[in-house]
Protein backbone atom coordinates (compact mmCIF):
# COMPACT_ATOMS: atom_id res chain seq x y z
CA UNK A 1 0.00 0.00 0.00
CA UNK A 2 0.77 3.32 -0.31
CA UNK A 3 2.09 5.75 2.15
CA UNK A 4 0.06 8.55 3.15
CA UNK A 5 0.18 11.66 1.86
CA UNK A 6 0.85 15.42 3.64
CA UNK A 7 1.05 18.29 1.89
CA UNK A 8 1.74 16.89 -0.81
CA UNK A 9 4.54 14.49 0.43
CA UNK A 10 5.11 11.07 1.74
CA UNK A 11 4.16 10.97 5.19
CA UNK A 12 7.25 9.52 6.84
CA UNK A 13 5.50 8.00 9.88
CA UNK A 14 3.31 6.02 7.20
CA UNK A 15 6.62 5.24 5.32
CA UNK A 16 8.55 4.34 9.19
CA UNK A 17 5.14 2.21 9.78
CA UNK A 18 4.78 0.77 6.60
CA UNK A 19 8.77 -0.47 6.55
CA UNK A 20 8.47 -2.17 10.51
CA UNK A 21 5.70 -4.03 8.83
CA UNK A 22 8.18 -5.31 6.21
CA UNK A 23 10.80 -5.49 9.03
CA UNK A 24 8.82 -7.78 10.95
CA UNK A 25 7.80 -9.85 7.77
CA UNK A 26 11.37 -10.35 7.29
CA UNK A 27 11.95 -11.48 10.53
CA UNK A 28 9.44 -13.69 10.39
CA UNK A 29 10.67 -14.98 7.16
CA UNK A 30 13.56 -15.91 8.56
CA UNK A 31 12.81 -17.69 11.07
CA UNK A 32 10.78 -20.25 9.19
CA UNK A 33 13.37 -20.20 6.66
CA UNK A 34 16.25 -21.06 9.63
CA UNK A 35 13.46 -23.88 11.17
CA UNK A 36 13.59 -25.52 7.78
CA UNK A 37 17.27 -25.02 6.61
CA UNK A 38 19.41 -27.27 4.68
CA UNK A 39 22.14 -26.26 2.15
CA UNK A 40 19.51 -25.79 -0.66
CA UNK A 41 18.32 -22.48 0.93
CA UNK A 42 21.45 -20.90 2.31
CA UNK A 43 21.11 -18.71 -0.63
CA UNK A 44 17.50 -17.57 0.30
CA UNK A 45 18.62 -17.15 3.95
CA UNK A 46 21.45 -14.84 2.67
CA UNK A 47 19.01 -13.16 0.44
CA UNK A 48 16.57 -12.61 3.20
CA UNK A 49 19.41 -11.55 5.86
CA UNK A 50 20.36 -8.59 3.03
CA UNK A 51 16.38 -7.68 2.75
CA UNK A 52 16.62 -7.40 6.93
CA UNK A 53 19.64 -5.00 6.80
CA UNK A 54 17.61 -2.98 4.49
CA UNK A 55 14.92 -2.39 6.26
CA UNK A 56 16.78 -1.43 9.31
CA UNK A 57 18.68 0.75 6.95
CA UNK A 58 15.89 2.25 6.11
CA UNK A 59 14.40 2.54 9.30
CA UNK A 60 17.12 4.18 10.09
CA UNK A 61 16.52 6.74 7.91
CA UNK A 62 13.36 7.48 8.51
CA UNK A 63 13.96 8.05 11.92
CA UNK A 64 16.06 11.37 11.18
CA UNK A 65 12.77 12.67 9.75
CA UNK A 66 11.11 12.10 12.69
CA UNK A 67 13.22 13.59 15.26
CA UNK A 68 10.88 16.48 15.73
CA UNK A 69 8.18 13.86 17.46
CA UNK A 70 8.55 13.39 20.71
CA UNK A 71 7.07 10.44 22.88
CA UNK A 72 6.41 10.93 26.75
CA UNK A 73 8.32 8.87 28.61
CA UNK A 74 4.61 7.70 30.31
CA UNK A 75 3.81 6.06 27.13
CA UNK A 76 7.25 4.42 26.73
CA UNK A 77 6.53 2.97 30.29
CA UNK A 78 2.76 2.13 29.15
CA UNK A 79 3.98 0.31 26.38
CA UNK A 80 7.32 -1.61 28.26
CA UNK A 81 4.51 -2.91 30.83
CA UNK A 82 3.30 -4.65 27.58
CA UNK A 83 -0.06 -2.40 27.40
CA UNK A 84 -1.42 -0.46 24.62
CA UNK A 85 -0.62 3.31 23.91
CA UNK A 86 -4.29 3.38 22.60
CA UNK A 87 -5.52 3.05 25.44
CA UNK A 88 -3.18 5.44 27.08
CA UNK A 89 -4.50 8.13 25.14
CA UNK A 90 -8.07 7.08 24.70
CA UNK A 91 -7.96 7.42 28.85
CA UNK A 92 -5.52 11.00 28.50
CA UNK A 93 -8.10 11.99 26.08
CA UNK A 94 -10.87 11.94 28.28
CA UNK A 95 -8.97 12.83 31.37
CA UNK A 96 -8.32 16.14 29.75
CA UNK A 97 -12.09 16.21 28.92
CA UNK A 98 -12.95 16.40 32.02
CA UNK A 99 -10.36 18.68 33.29
CA UNK A 100 -12.22 21.19 30.39
CA UNK A 101 -15.62 20.50 31.77
CA UNK A 102 -14.44 21.65 35.39
CA UNK A 103 -12.80 24.79 33.80
CA UNK A 104 -15.90 25.70 32.12
CA UNK A 105 -17.80 25.08 34.80
CA UNK A 106 -15.07 27.17 37.05
CA UNK A 107 -15.46 29.86 34.44
CA UNK A 108 -19.60 29.55 34.29
CA UNK A 109 -19.29 30.06 38.05
CA UNK A 110 -17.29 33.36 38.20
CA UNK A 111 -18.55 34.70 35.08
CA UNK A 112 -21.99 34.46 37.11
CA UNK A 113 -20.48 36.28 40.44
CA UNK A 114 -19.37 39.19 37.93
Amino acid sequence: SEPRQQNGHSDPRAQLEQTIDQLLTKIWEIMVQLNEYDSENKWAVSRSLTDLVACFEDVNTLQEKLQHIKVPMKVIEFIDEGRNPDIFMADYVEEVMQENQAVKVKNEAIQWEI
